[in-house]
């Protein structure tokens, strides 16, 4: 997949087009964007599935999620995967263009068009003939644009600024937005038409929040993939940090998760596990809220009751199982805060029925409580 076919001699080698603006994709650059597509849980598997669907078949893919869940990687790996894969493709972000070099940016331009045009360029459109396009944060294009954009995926063809006469373009043509975009229909901000041609093959990628068990998948892929690359003997995370990893809602996606792990390798020193004090206060917390302006670590702050690292197993302290340690970290917190579940959970960076769950599967008792077979509260 993703190789021409070895009967088609004349077709090109795979060719990545990079533009102002333009996202550039390549599979020999920094491992991390093919990271952004791993993971074994149920919603992401399902997600990849309809990319290996869907990549044989021409037809238009509207992707949908958060910032941070690998959008892009899921266009180029349509891209791959399709009977295009040895033609451009070519990604523009729509959103991160000012307003008046878009048209241009898209279909192109001739000498004199406007006022600094001193030679005629091809617009993405097409430089990504034969291929596939992506137009990444479509719901950020104004009305005006939408219109000009259905016409040309009407009649396939482009009519570059400062020209008369339309030019064919053969793309298949992939989009993306952080937005839903039926939404923004209903509202009035982006053309149901448009939004139907776009959308004939709609593919959602998942929160990580949303992704069970992924969390610490891809943080250890991150840790191994850092350490190589910073020349860093870090053993793994300390059962602090895991459980701070895992409790996060990860607002960034993927995004985050492996820029917050580089970080800790980076403030690992010597051969070491990644702790707690490692992860920036908001995770170490669980609080958004909770950002010193000096950037303290949150070990400079006893009243906030969260996992450190004390809470692995030093030189001759038994080594608890991963469960044990996190009954005793959590009921630790419990005892803390008097066992006002609301006020833990917080702070474990948790929901209070996840919290809920917890001290049941783990049997948890607040003192006083068991003869009554109260197991929480």
């Amino acid at each position: 997949m993703g190789t021409p076919s070895p009967t088609s001699v004349t077709t090109p080698p795979p060719v990545t087009i990079e533009l102002p603006s333009v996202a550039r994709f390549d599979d020999s650059a920094d491992d991390h964007s093919v990271s952004r597509l791993l993971g074994e849980s149920t919603a992401l598997r399902a997600a990849r599935r309809l990319i290996s669907t869907v990549s044989r078949f021409d037809v238009s893919v509207l992707l949908t999620g958060e910032s941070g869940t690998g959008k892009e990687l899921a266009a180029r790996a349509i891209h791959d995967g399709s009977v295009r894969s040895g033609m451009p493709f070519v990604a523009m972000n729509c959103g991160a263009i000012p307003d008046g070099l878009v048209e241009s940016e898209l279909f192109g331009h001739s000498k004199g068009a406007f006022t600094g045009a001193t030679a005629a360029r091809d617009g993405a459109f097409t430089l990504a003939h034969g291929g596939t396009i992506l137009l990444d944060e479509i719901g950020d294009f104004r009305l005006d644009l939408q219109v000009k954009l259905l016409r040309v995926l009407q009649e396939k063809k482009v009519i570059p600024l400062g020209e008369s006469t339309g030019r064919p373009v053969d793309v298949r043509v992939l989009a993306a937005s952080n937005r839903e975009l039926s939404e923004e229909v209903g509202e009035g901000r982006f053309r149901g038409d448009l939004y139907y041609r776009l959308a004939v093959f709609p593919i959602h990628l998942p929160p990580l929040r949303d992704r069970d068990g992924d969390v610490l998948r891809l943080s250890d892929y991150f840790l191994r993939s850092f350490a190589r690359k910073h020349k860093k003997h870090v053993i793994g995370f300390s059962v602090g940090a895991r459980l701070a990893l895992e409790s996060w809602h990860w607002p960034g996606n993927v995004r985050e998760l492996r820029n917050v792990v580089e970080r800790a390798v980076i403030l690992v020193s010597g051969a070491a596990e990644v702790g707690v004090h490692c992860l920036p206060i908001e995770i170490q917390t669980g609080d958004d809220s909770v950002r010193p302006p000096d950037h303290r670590s949150v070990m400079e702050h006893p009243d906030i009751p969260v996992a450190t690292d004390s809470d692995a197993a030093t030189d001759g302290e038994e080594i608890l199982p991963l469960v044990e340690e996190e009954r005793r970290i959590i009921m630790r917190a419990l005892t803390r805060c008097s066992w006002d579940v609301p006020h833990v959970a917080k702070r474990l960076g948790m929901s209070r029925a996840t919290l809920y769950r917890r001290i049941r599967k783990l049997g948890l008792v607040r003192p006083g409580s068991a003869a009554s077979g109260e197991t929480s509260v």
